[in-house]
């Protein structure tokens, strides 16, 4: 495939990405709907006046309970898709990045070819000339002169026209485009930056960022001299200065810069940052730190965008410089200049210790783990840097802050290491770093909780949804059969019974709860059939939505407990608490211990449930439901 068709594929994905996305938030909005809904109809149930109004609230509640648990499985199968789409993007851009290389290269061995072939044309023609060497030297400038002209490509942008040599890149491709050397119309050396984007393409941001900042007088963000499409080959491109270097040149170089030396070129880029207003740069990494006339300064808002654009798409996230990108890009929320402050946090890191804060998996450790140790001459430099890599957005100096420690920092010096101001230094450092550890595990928590409490969501669907088929299959045997309650509760009943299975999304599970069985259980439900006449009696059982100790994934399970003791009569019953239904399934001894089970009771064991349960429902309906002539239960159906 040509670079022509791996770009229309990353344009595609990004677009459906970006639906994606939209999709995905008008699903968030629908459960925050039903959930209040659901909310709301529970408490005018316990308002009501009367029965019949309470259970017309609860059913409401019930079929709102109903339309979140269907609603939430569908935005864990949007995030699903989103991610898969963001797999592809990555791999349709490696693909196009090493067929752009793949084509230059191609390129280039094509225009030596077609010297060789001058040369060779040269030699035979300057041997059939003989003795006029005078001709032959013409003749070998020309096809020289030729050679050279054609490699270099001229441009016309709405200020004049530029010329580029696509063999002479300056520094590493980026996620929009290259920057190739180049000159003006006077000769000066410049900075040409052709974009591999299309009218439509997100790229083309940039040129109504360079439009926004071009003419304007900055110290520290590097200049555009033009930009727009070329009027004669219709590419888009930008025109900077050329620079001297850039940090990433000093990184590789291999040196760790001092205190002193890093807090001065932070101090710049964060001025360059500030100059800018609104505008949010979103990329900042070593790459698109330039030295220009003496100084530091900011380039390459390729993926930059203004903060009150709310709407913006969000297909430019697939361009992320990983290793300097902050906690909330890759949960793809919105940016702000508290995102530069988090990269430019992990430029600092990198100038005083030569790598960036993460480099094993940057998306998670961004996100979770803590700063590593940081090695600083002077701690107030270590202390901001590590101010700045605090995980909430919130919790991180404004970049006005950060420009002004940084010029404090260097008009007074540190004193000696005993000093009271380097002691106090050390003391905020320390702090600081501990503080940061903090929040980081605050942060890994909360995305633990989050995971849990979207497992707990889907596996309350899952058995709202399997109460449901129970119901069909009764209904079918039994016409007669009732459906009452509501508010996430199904009960059913028939005669002199009456089932009931709650599925209301209340009892979900903290991890190690169950320390002495080590199951990990997300949920807890109970079923419950119960008889009225000819004698009261009930028979139930806990389920639990777990991952037993050795289990490879979660299921719901099914146990019925019974008891030596007198006090429960040697009944079957549902675990009285969490402590007992730990106790009771873990293998030590207990005075409660499960009378059937544990068993499986969805997918593939759901018909083996229904059937169970079918069973002592129908001897509950006529009478008949009792305890169990022996117990614990070996075979199903047991002997009463």
């Amino acid at each position: 495939m040509s670079s022509d068709s791996y770009r229309r594929q990353v344009q595609q994905h990004m677009q459906e990405i970006a639906r994606l996305q939209r999709d995905k938030g008008n699903i968030a909005g629908r459960v925050a709907n039903a959930q209040r809904r659901a909310n709301d109809a529970t408490q005018s149930a316990h308002r009501a006046s009367s029965i019949s109004s309470a259970n017309s609230y609860l059913r409401d509640a019930q079929r709102y309970n109903e339309e979140v648990a269907r609603e939430q499985k569908n935005l864990a199968d949007m995030e699903d898709r989103i991610a898969r789409e963001q797999g592809r993007l990555s791999d349709a851009q490696k693909n196009l990045f090493r067929e752009e290389e793949r084509e230059q290269r191609d390129r280039q061995r094509e225009e030596e070819r077609r010297i060789r072939d001058n040369e060779q044309r040269l030699r035979e023609m300057t041997s059939t000339l003989g003795h006029n060497d005078t001709i032959a030297r013409m003749l070998r400038t020309r096809v020289a002169t030729q050679g050279e002209e054609k490699k270099i490509i001229t441009i016309r942008l709405p200020t004049g026209a530029f010329e580029y040599d696509p063999a002479k890149p300056l520094g590493r491709r980026g996620g929009f485009g290259q920057v190739f050397l180049g000159k003006d119309s006077s000769g000066t050396e410049v900075a040409v930056k052709k974009l591999h984007v299309s009218p439509d393409d997100v790229g083309h941001r940039e040129l109504v960022i360079a439009e926004e900042l071009r003419g304007k007088p900055f110290e520290h963000v590097i200049p555009f001299i033009d930009s727009g499409e070329d009027a004669d080959g219709g590419g888009y491109f930008v025109v900077m200065p050329k620079a001297e270097r850039s940090l990433q040149s000093v990184v590789d170089a291999g040196a760790k810069m001092a205190a002193a030396e890093a807090a001065d070129v932070l101090r710049q880029i964060a001025s360059g940052l500030v100059e800018v207003g609104d505008l949010v740069h979103r990329d900042l990494k070593p790459d698109n730190i330039l030295f220009h006339d003496g100084k530091w300064k900011v380039a390459d808002f390729g993926i930059a965008r203004f903060i009150e654009d709310a709407t913006s798409s969000n297909t430019l996230k697939g361009f992320l410089t990983e290793t300097y990108a902050a906690p909330e890009q890759f949960r793809f929320e919105r940016t702000t200049h508290a995102t530069d402050v988090y990269s430019l946090g992990c430029i600092g890191f990198c100038l005083l210790t030569g790598s960036p804060p993460f480099t094993t998996d940057p998306p998670q450790e961004h996100q979770h783990a803590a700063v590593p140790a940081l090695p600083s001459s002077d701690p107030r430099v270590g202390n901001l840097i590590v101010s700045m890599l605090r995980k909430p957005p919130a919790g991180r100096p404004i970049l006005t802050r950060v420009r002004d420690t940084l010029v404090q920092i260097l008009k007074t010096p540190l004193g000696a290491t005993g000093s009271p101001a380097a002691l106090l230094a050390n003391a905020g450092m320390s702090i600081a770093r501990n503080e940061q550890a903090a929040e980081a595990r605050e942060e890994a928590a909360q995305a633990a909780q989050n995971a849990r409490s979207q497992l707990a969501d889907g596996a309350f669907a899952i058995l709202a949804e399997n109460a449901e088929r129970l119901w069909g299959k009764i209904h079918a045997q039994a016409p007669n059969a009732r459906r009452v309650g509501g508010g996430g509760i199904f009960q059913v009943e028939l005669g002199n019974a009456s089932m009931a299975v709650n599925a209301s999304t209340v009892d979900r599970i903290e991890e190690g709860t169950f320390r002495n069985s080590h199951w990990d259980v997300v949920a807890k439900s109970e079923v419950v059939v119960s008889q009225s006449a000819p004698s009261e009696y009930a028979w139930s059982a806990t389920l639990l939505y777990a991952k037993p100790k050795g289990a490879a994934e979660y299921r719901w399970y099914e146990i019925m407990f019974w008891s030596w003791t007198h006090k429960f009569n040697y009944a079957v019953f549902a675990a009285p608490s969490l402590r007992d239904a730990d106790l009771g399934i873990a293998p030590i001894t207990h005075s409660i211990s499960p009378a059937f089970g544990p068993v499986i009771i969805d997918d593939d064991k759901e018909d083996e449930f229904h059937e169970r349960w079918m069973w002592i429902m129908a001897r509950a309906a006529t009478g008949q439901l009792r305890q169990p002539d022996t117990l614990p239960i070996k075979t199903w159906p047991p002997r009463m």
